[in-house]
């Protein structure tokens, strides 16, 4: 069993979470992208 809700994960989950779409998808790349540039640090 996998633990998915906090407090059991121990981990809060905030934030962008960077998992790149390879360019061997421009379409879903290209939502990646524009996604990602929208995104605020």
């Amino acid at each position: 069993m996998t633990a998915r809700e906090w407090p059991r994960t121990a981990v809060s989950k905030s934030g962008w979470w960077d998992v790149p779409i390879p360019t061997s998808l421009p379409n879903k790349r290209k939502d990646y992208e524009k996604e990602r540039a929208e995104e605020k640090l």
